[in-house]
């Protein structure tokens, strides 16, 4: 989850490479990065948001506080289908 300045959550998956690293014609190994792709985006206040956290045991499930002055109970859907 990405928390935006204007007040917007953004949620990402980051797909991993199929190789992880490759050498060069020198042997040297070098590391490849994966993809991102934005899944899902919401503003939800008019302040930035300044705390958030996952519940550690409920997928989906989580708290977000913005300088709004508001705490924010967050659901997130069929993360399991990813």
């Amino acid at each position: 989850m990405v928390l935006g300045g204007d007040g917007s959550l953004s949620l990402y998956k980051y797909q991993y490479p199929d190789q992880r690293k490759i050498k060069d014609e020198n042997g040297k190994e070098y590391g490849i990065a994966g993809q991102v792709n934005m899944l899902a985006q919401r503003n939800v206040s008019t302040q930035p948001f300044c705390a958030f956290d996952w519940h550690p045991d409920k997928e989906g499930l989580a708290v977000c506080g913005s300088f709004d002055q508001c705490i924010r109970i967050c659901a997130v859907t069929k993360l399991n289908r990813l």
